[in-house]
């Protein structure tokens, strides 16, 4: 039995679904910590495998600090129900979570709790994932999981693009979770909804370290989404987090954050091909802030961005790639005097981009219109890339970048002795 006479410092959430391969090793990371003040609560989603008797398992050796909880009638319901049931069991003054295949470095908590006791206007902190393979071997041709929202004048705005929170890596204050909430379960990607609100009302740090090993595997829950999929998901969040922002009165959240939230959700209505609600939020970002209307710099910023998302992360799709001659149609006609020559460079840059493949010379020919009419695409490194491999081809480019690579290689190894 969980010893209840005495509360702990740090509660881990550990949700655990048909990983019985991998849950010892993410018990055990959690008890190998060298900072030894925790309880830890697993829910058991509904496991098929032997996840529940492992975790019982556990609970027997560990009967001080290990409470184990299921669904009634051992039922499925789903990650966001079992962080909720998690965090509602939970006692200490911080609280994390773990999935049942990740692991936690052994410092992690320790870290973690010292920076948070000395910084106590903080309500959380992160820190990057480290991929890892079955065998818990790091997994060279995946990149670091997460980015530091910290670094941005506006970290809510940069997380309004992409979920870029670790959830693994995070340590928050019950006090802070307290104010926030729980998981939205309506949603699907509940994690970045809930990451949204805790950065609107807490104030967040970030650590530049790998606190968290995470494993890629073929029976990751959010691995292997069909773009679509994803696009929908998001666009769940966006307009959940929106009606939130209006509604709940500790959310006070500016009128272009608010506008960036319905450019997001207009373009991933578009993808979606709900061009009525697509342009349906474009206007709404106008209304909500109409001093988008002049700054020709953050709107054409979130379009570049919105282009290379569409030309390198989802390019098996095919309508998306009018997405800018759509913008330039579709504006408000208070914005068409101010951007509307801006969008249209936005627009000869996404033509070059996805012909630069066929076709070099009309690639430059494009890259070179939109130039003309935004001097400021120079500054992309894409259309920039795509500019100079028009001029001196595919195959001196591609020397050029390994050898840019490998003098970049050369330089951390001295940078390390």
């Amino acid at each position: 039995m969980v010893d209840l006479s005495k509360t702990p410092r740090v509660s881990i959430c550990l949700p655990s679904y048909n990983h019985a391969q991998y849950l010892p090793a993410a018990i055990d990371s959690i008890l190998r910590q060298t900072y030894q003040d925790f309880e830890i609560i697993i829910v058991d989603d509904g496991s098929s495998d032997r996840s529940l008797e492992i975790a019982e398992e556990y609970a027997l050796r560990h009967p001080s600090r290990i409470l184990v909880l299921t669904h009634p009638e051992h039922r499925n319901l789903g990650i966001s129900e079992t962080v909720n049931l998690a965090y509602r069991h939970c006692r200490g003054e911080y609280w994390s979570g773990l999935p049942s295949d990740d692991m936690l470095v052994p410092y992690k908590l320790e870290r973690q709790v010292a920076f948070l006791d000395a910084n106590p206007k903080l309500g959380w902190v992160y820190s990057y994932a480290r991929p890892v393979d079955d065998a818990g071997q790091l997994v060279t041709e995946f990149p670091s999981f997460g980015r530091d929202i910290t670094k941005d004048k506006h970290p809510l705005r940069r997380l309004i693009h992409n979920n870029a929170i670790p959830g693994m890596s995070v340590l928050m204050r019950r006090s802070c979770t307290e104010k926030v909430g729980l998981h939205d379960q309506s949603l699907l990607y509940s994690d970045w909804e809930f990451w949204l609100r805790m950065t609107a009302q807490c104030p967040v740090a970030f650590l530049d370290d790998h606190l968290v090993l995470h494993r890629v595997h073929g029976y990751n829950t959010s691995g292997n989404i069909e773009p679509h999929e994803n696009m929908r998901r998001a666009l769940e969040v966006m307009l959940t987090f929106r009606a939130k922002a209006e509604a709940v009165k500790t959310l006070a959240i500016d009128a272009r954050t608010l506008a960036l939230i319905d450019l997001q959700s207009s373009f991933y209505s578009f993808c979606l091909g709900q061009q009525p609600e697509a342009t349906h939020s474009l206007d709404a970002a106008f209304q909500t802030d109409p001093t988008l209307t002049g700054d020709g710099k953050f709107f054409i910023a979130w379009l570049r961005e919105k282009i290379f998302e569409l030309t390198y992360t989802f390019e098996p799709l095919s309508p998306e790639r009018t997405f800018a001659s759509w913008v330039r149609n579709s504006l408000p006609s208070a914005a068409l005097a101010s951007l509307t020559h801006r969008v249209a460079a936005a627009e000869l840059a996404q033509a070059a981009l996805n012909i630069r493949e066929t076709d070099l010379n009309a690639a430059r020919r494009l890259s070179l219109n939109c130039l003309k009419l935004d001097p400021s695409w120079l500054l992309d490194q894409s259309l920039r890339y795509a500019l100079l491999e028009s001029f001196f081809g595919k195959t001196l480019m591609k020397t050029a970048r390994h050898l840019s690579q490998a003098s970049r290689k050369r330089l951390a190894r001295r940078l390390a002795v």
